[in-house]
């Protein structure tokens, strides 16, 4: 590339399908990617799929921070496409770059907290007759909390959180497969596997009963080095694991040919 990004060719062609055929917009999207990168990877591109509901929530975000109207603040969740929960991330992210006193951005965030509160209690009852409270806190609150409005631009940002979950996407989901294998040997649910038997495995894989484990639980060279880091240690270990799979097979084969 001529900035001397380094990518592959997958990741250039997922930009340009996503731009439509407008080049313009593929090359906004390339320069605000790769802004402050050497390589682009296919985690970056998954904030792609934002872009959308980033334009939507743009205008959402403007009508709380940039009124004291509690209507319009109250309207634009409201009339929002995202959840409100969601736009509680993005306002907990960009509330502190448009308000710049200091009691404004106590109040702002006093009511961001009571917002999220609401949230739990939602998620904990599911009792969604409490979603009025949480989006009276997090629109009208937010707005009436500072003492005037501020006329300066701001450049709205994604929140952080939804950065970290793009690139941690592939590692939770080996970390869920995971759980799911050791739930159905186990026969033990999803949590048990990670809080319970995560760190066991950790210690377990990298001793002499390792790669029998690592059979038992048909564990793949990926996800026996979540565990072991020590490249040669679970390479080894897989080996093994792979030996005892395939002994087993000749021993059964052998038994089946018996009868």
């Amino acid at each position: 590339m001529r900035e001397g990004i380094k990518t592959s060719e997958k990741v250039l062609q997922i930009i340009a399908t996503n731009a439509n055929g407008d080049l313009r917009a593929a090359i906004n999207d390339l320069q605000a990617l790769a802004q402050g990168k050497e390589t682009l990877e296919m985690y970056d591109i998954e904030l792609l799929n934002l872009r959308d509901s980033q334009i939507k929530i743009f205008d959402v975000l403007i009508r709380i921070l940039k009124t004291r109207y509690i209507g319009r603040a109250l309207e634009a969740v409201q009339e929002a496409e995202e959840d409100p929960e969601t736009i509680l991330r993005w306002l907990v992210e960009n509330v502190p770059k448009e308000y710049e006193k200091s009691e404004d951005l106590a109040k702002a965030f006093d009511y961001l907290s009571r917002a999220d509160i609401f949230f739990g209690r939602i998620r904990r009852r599911q009792d969604w007759g409490l979603m009025r409270y949480a989006i009276d806190f997090m629109s009208a609150g937010v707005a009436i909390s500072k003492k005037e409005k501020y006329s300066k631009f701001v450049k709205y940002g994604y929140p952080e959180i939804f950065v970290i979950y793009a690139k941690t996407k592939k590692l939770r989901e080996q970390v869920d497969a995971i759980a799911e294998k050791i739930k159905e040997k186990l026969h033990c649910s999803k949590r048990e596997a990670r809080e319970i038997y995560f760190p066991l495995l950790e210690i377990v894989l990298q001793s002499e009963e390792g790669p029998k484990l690592a059979h038992e639980l048909e564990l793949t060279l990926e996800d026996i080095q979540f565990f072991v880091k020590d490249e040669k240690l679970s390479k080894e270990a897989y080996k093994k694991a792979k030996e005892i799979e395939k002994k087993n097979k000749k021993q059964l084969s052998i038994v089946e040919w018996s009868y």
